[in-house]
């Protein structure tokens, strides 16, 4: 119990992330504060939950990415929202409370990824309260593996020189390609 002397306002400190309190509030008079009123009615207030922390990026491939990550211990978590966003699209995929990896499909080859994840926590209310933390502890920027180029053939050919073209792929943003004879 907290003790606030004539205000009308108090700031709760040291609460734990993540968590639903439930307050209720009386008057205090006489004194030395015994006698007391009847408690107010009950309000509920949820603390944002800390953010997970991302563990590791694994199989990056030209189209897909593995995401694992791990929950602070001492967070409530209802559920996990993951958001990936290349520059022009936007998805987001979300998890339950169990699950601590993710298997982001459909990317696109070359293309520089954001990944972001948060916590989630359902508030009295029922809407889901999303964590908020330094980007450093829950974003990843990679840049997936480009695909090679197709159908690499020679154009033409003379004692001193080749001329060999190939098909980019369309899904593919290149700034250059590295050839090696």
């Amino acid at each position: 119990m907290v003790q606030v002397e004539l205000h009308s306002s108090v700031l709760l400190t040291n609460l734990q992330a993540g968590q639903t309190y439930e307050v209720k509030i009386r008057s205090l008079v006489g004194p030395e504060g015994n006698i007391f009123s009847e408690w107010s009615d009950p309000v509920k207030a949820t603390t944002y939950p800390e953010a997970p922390q991302i563990l590791s990026v694994q199989s990056f491939t030209a189209e897909s990415a593995q995401l694992n990550w791990s929950s602070q211990v001492n967070t409530s978590v209802d559920s996990y929202h993951l958001r990936w966003f290349d520059g022009n699209t936007l998805k987001q995929e979300n998890f339950t409370a169990s699950e601590t990896s993710a298997n982001v499909i459909e990317l696109h080859p070359g293309r520089t990824y954001t990944l972001e994840i948060k916590t989630g926590v359902i508030s009295p209310d029922g809407s889901t309260l999303l964590s908020i933390a330094s980007p450093r502890q829950t974003t990843v920027i990679q840049t997936l593996l480009p695909l090679p180029p197709e159908n690499v053939r020679i154009d033409s050919f003379t004692s001193e020189s080749v001329t060999i073209s190939w098909t980019d792929i369309a899904a593919t943003e290149y700034t250059g390609f590295e050839l090696s004879y």
